[in-house]
């Protein structure tokens, strides 16, 4: 049974809130798959594991109006009017002692996380203000290289995970900027194995071999969002990246799902013209920033 609190308190979520957090966040949709799709699969306990997290609310009148949650990664996720976010960040890393690592939302809670929490003052290693696109799939457009069978979309093996953490291991240095560190390919294969084992995580073949990946960072019954996306530079600019995510949302289409979320840099224009080809339309902005690990 979820407690009574007293108007504009921050509360620690705990079991039997999920209700009440799923009606905050579903009307915001677009900005918070992390937020919804880890709940689903961590729940509101806090033990570190898979997809838990420890999610700090601003209850008014017994309602939530905003959601800050520490992730098992280290990583905030924001949801929230910028003039809460840092309280409700902080009193989730305080209950959780795990570091900051980094954090991802809308823009503009993203900086005033930036500006308020004494912990976020550290140079961050990766920001990124990023487009945000949404499709209806009715309306997705595959390439036709897709379409007609020449190119083959498909969810990766798990005797594929060795390369494709060496993919994987490339695209965080290329695309978020993390320094090259002992484990690398390590901490890409355990990312991977999870995702390889429930069909998340996609290959594009094209001219007889893997040409680019793709993955489902976030997913709902009725929606997902796409994350990963990444060809190796000696592949590039022959439409891969549009083949491999057209056709990983056909399979998400064919099993019911019904609509797409992604983010892509201000500035990688490419990506932005491939996805608007698809049939993605900007939606508003978001943002990631990471900070140093040890």
């Amino acid at each position: 049974m979820v407690p009574s609190v007293a108007a504009d308190d921050v509360v620690i979520l705990e079991p039997g809130w999920e209700a009440r957090l799923e009606a905050f966040l579903a009307p915001r949709a677009a900005t918070s798959m992390f937020l919804r799709a880890n709940m689903r699969r961590g729940g509101l306990a806090d033990s570190g594991g898979p997809a838990q997290g420890t999610y700090a609310a601003l209850l008014r009148d017994g309602a939530i109006a905003g959601v800050v949650a520490h992730g098992w990664t280290g990583v905030l996720q924001l949801q929230a009017d910028p003039a809460d976010v840092a309280r409700l960040a902080a009193a989730a890393l305080a209950r959780t002692g795990r570091p900051l690592n980094g954090a991802v939302g809308p823009w503009a809670q993203l900086a005033a996380l930036r500006g308020d929490l004494p912990e976020a003052a550290a140079e961050p290693t990766f920001l990124s203000r990023e487009v945000l696109f949404t499709l209806d799939l009715d309306a997705l457009t595959p390439p036709a290289a897709v379409l007609e069978g020449r190119w083959t979309c498909r969810p990766a093996r798990h005797e594929e995970i060795g390369f494709l953490a060496v993919w994987r291991a490339r695209y965080r240095r290329e695309e978020l900027r993390f320094p090259e560190r002992p484990g690398d390919l390590e901490r890409a294969t355990a990312e991977l194995f999870p995702l390889v084992a429930r069909g998340a995580f996609f290959v594009l073949e094209a001219g007889g071999g893997p040409a680019a990946m793709c993955s489902f960072n976030a997913e709902l019954p009725d929606m997902v969002q796409v994350g990963g996306v990444w060809t190796p530079p000696e592949l590039r600019c022959r439409g891969h990246a549009r083949g491999v995510v057209g056709g990983a949302l056909l399979a998400a289409r064919a099993r019911g799902v019904r609509r797409a979320v992604l983010f892509t840099a201000e500035g990688n224009l490419p990506a932005q013209a491939a996805y608007r080809s698809l049939g993605f339309k900007e939606a508003g902005d978001y943002g990631i920033v990471m900070y140093p690990q040890a």
